[in-house]
C-alpha cells in the first residue's frame, strides 16, 4: 500500500569487540603466524531523527571461513572496538538482528529492522590493515512532511526510511447524542433500523486506511486519502446499521491550521445501500455520509504536517459527529444524526 512512500536507508558501520571464545585456527606454518588483520568500526549510529541506534543485548556476529570460526557480540557499553583476525577470506552472518535499539530523549525503545545486505556476507582480511565490516539496515519512521508550490517532499535525512503516510488512522471516541430527525417520507423500517435515542452516549472505534500520500487539498489543509475499514459502537447494535452503510466507503482525513490549534476531520461518502437496508431504504441514489471532527494541537503550520506528533493517541475535543443519509435525486435528507464528540486519532505508522 505504501508504493508512493520514500525509502531512504539507515546504515551502521558495526565494529566488533574482543574476540570471543576460540576459534579454529586454519593451518599455516610459523611464519605465517603472524599474519593478521583488524577488523573495526562504529556499533553506534546517528539517525536522521536525531535519534541514536545500537545493537540491543543478544546480537551476535558469526564469522567464519573453510578453516576458522567465531561468534563475536555486537552489544557492548564501547561505541568503538576492533578484533585481530587471520589473513584471509571470511563470511560474516548477524544472528538475532532483527531489532535496534533507538534512544531518543532519555528513552530507548526496540524498533524492528531489516538487514539489507546480500547474505552470506563476505569480507577479507588482509595482513597489518583495518577492514571495516558494513551492516546496512532498513528502519521505519512517520515522517514529517513539507509542502512546496502544491508538491509534496520529504523533509527529512538520508539513513532512515521514512513513509509520507500511516499504515492506519484510528479514531476512539464517544459521541453523545443531541439530535435524530428523519424526514416525512422515511419509511417506518427506517426509523426502527436507525434508532437511536437523543441523549445516548455512544463509544465508537473507526479504522481508516490511507492509500495516498498527503497533499494540499485547499489552503491551509492537508489530506490523505483512503478507505474506512472498520466502524463499530458499543454495544454493537447501536450504530451498527449506520456503520454498515459506510464501512469500505472511500473518503479523506485531513488537519487544518488554525495556529495553535489544528482542526482533524474524516469525511466518509457511500453510494450503496446495504442489500439488506433495500427494502428499508428504497431508491437508488441514496448516498450516505460520515462527518468527525475535532480540535487538536498544533500539528501543522500549514506548510509542515508533523506527522510524528500523531504516532500516539492524539486527543481532540469539541468535536463533532454526523451521520447523514441523502436521497439525492429529491435533495431530501432521509435520516440526520448529530452528536458532540471527544476522543482521540492516532496515526499508525
Amino acid at each position: 500500500m505504501f508504493n508512493d512512500g520514500k525509502r531512504l536507508w539507515f546504515m551502521i558501520i558495526v565494529a566488533l569487540s574482543t574476540l570471543l571464545g576460540c576459534g579454529n585456527s586454519p593451518d599455516r606454518s610459523e611464519g605465517d603466524s603472524a599474519r593478521i588483520g583488524t577488523l573495526s568500526a562504529a556499533l553506534v549510529a546517528t539517525g536522521s531523527d536525531g535519534a541514536s541506534y545500537r545493537f540491543p543485548a543478544g546480537t551476535l556476529l558469526d564469522v567464519f571461513s573453510d578453516s576458522f570460526t567465531a561468534v563475536l557480540p555486537l552489544n557492548t557499553d564501547e561505541d568503538v572496538a576492533s578484533a585481530r583476525l587471520p589473513v584471509g577470506v571470511f563470511q560474516v552472518a548477524p544472528l538475532g538482528a532483527t531489532q535496534l535499539e533507538r534512544t531518543s530523549n532519555g528513552t530507548t525503545t526496540l524498533v524492528d529492522a531489516t538487514l539489507l545486505n546480500v547474505q552470506p556476507i563476505a569480507l577479507e582480511i588482509f595482513e597489518n590493515q583495518v577492514t571495516s565490516l558494513e551492516l546496512r539496515f532498513q528502519v521505519t519512521d512517520v515522517s514529517s512532511v513539507t509542502f512546496s508550490v502544491g508538491s509534496l517532499r520529504v523533509a527529512l535525512g538520508v539513513e532512515v526510511e521514512h513513509r509520507e503516510f500511516g499504515r492506519q488512522v484510528l479514531t476512539d471516541a464517544t459521541a453523545n447524542v443531541q439530535q435524530v430527525t428523519f424526514s416525512a417520507s422515511a419509511t417506518s423500517a427506517a426509523r426502527q433500523l436507525l434508532a437511536v435515542d437523543v441523549g445516548t452516549a455512544a463509544p465508537l472505534h473507526l479504522v481508516f486506511e490511507p492509500t495516498s500520500p498527503w497533499a494540499l487539498e485547499v489552503t491551509n489543509t492537508a489530506c490523505v486519502r483512503g478507505q474506512l475499514t472498520s466502524a463499530q459502537s458499543s454495544p454493537q447494535s447501536l450504530l451498527s446499521a449506520r456503520f454498515a452503510e459506510v464501512v469500505g466507503a472511500e473518503g479523506s482525513y485531513c488537519i487544518t491550521d488554525y495556529g495553535s490549534q489544528d482542526l482533524a476531520f474524516l469525511n466518509v461518502l457511500a453510494t450503496t445501500t446495504p442489500v439488506d437496508q433495500r427494502s428499508a431504504l428504497p431508491g437508488a441514489d441514496n448516498l450516505f455520509f460520515l462527518v468527525l471532527d475535532g480540535t487538536i494541537d498544533d500539528v501543522f503550520d500549514g506548510v509542515t504536517l508533523r506527522q510524528q506528533e500523531l504516532e500516539q493517541p492524539h486527543a481532540f475535543s469539541g468535536g463533532h459527529f454526523t451521520h447523514r443519509i441523502v436521497a439525492s435525486r429529491a435533495n431530501e435528507i432521509i435520516a440526520d444524526l448529530f452528536a458532540s464528540l471527544d476522543g482521540d486519532f492516532e496515526l499508525k505508522p
